[in-house]
């Protein structure tokens, strides 16, 4: 993360905030940028593989 995304979501928040609202965002923002970069590293199974997975499986 960088310290653009921070200021960026602190500017994002309302002006009265809480420590807890703007850690909560900052979590947010890492998860989806690590679910973005293992979609971009073809880490993620499609639903025709998981349809496959789960039929091989019963």
């Amino acid at each position: 993360m960088t310290k653009a995304t921070v200021l960026s979501a602190i500017n994002e928040l309302p002006k009265d905030f809480s420590l807890d609202q703007l850690i909560e965002r900052l979590m947010i923002i890492e998860k989806i940028d690590a679910a973005v970069a293992e979609v971009n590293n073809g880490e993620f199974y499609t639903h025709t593989d998981v349809k496959k997975l789960v039929s091989s499986i019963n």
